[in-house]
């Protein structure tokens, strides 16, 4: 009987640890900022958008490593999710220092954009998908 408990024990870790999101991202509508943690890549910083970014809601995203072909850079495609955004239409992660800088997404500093791009693009390649959740702290 101890085998079994310890199996569903091992199950229940498991199934915890493959559905955990790769990002989590709280955003305030107060001033335009936010935190990214993702613990996967051993990132942890502010975040900035604009507060007419009306598109993201709270909820589980998908996401995607993905080359912003517009802006010649890295970034992380934001899709799915509550309102169902399709990956041409999704919300952009990428290189910025203010709201200003955001285009409507969301924008991290260089190095941990850098960072964050290369080590979900190792552990999960340009063409799988892996589990953002969003929060706002209204």
């Amino acid at each position: 009987m101890k085998r079994v408990g310890l199996i569903f024990v091992i199950m229940f870790i498991f199934s915890v640890s493959v559905y955990a999101q790769a990002i989590s991202i709280t955003l305030s509508n107060s001033n335009e900022q936010g935190w990214l943690n993702s613990p996967e890549a051993g990132v942890s910083t502010r975040c900035w958008f604009r507060s007419t970014t009306p598109i993201l809601q709270s909820g589980v995203y998908s996401g995607q490593v993905s080359w912003m072909s517009s802006k010649n850079r890295p970034g992380i495609i934001i899709f799915g999710g509550p309102n169902n955004l399709s990956a041409s239409r999704g919300i952009f992660i990428h290189v910025g220092n203010s709201p200003r800088d955001s285009d409507n997404c969301v924008v991290i500093p260089s190095n941990e954009m850098n960072k964050l791009y290369s080590e979900l693009e190792r552990i999960y390649g340009r063409n799988n998908t892996f589990r953002i959740r969003v929060e706002w702290d209204r």
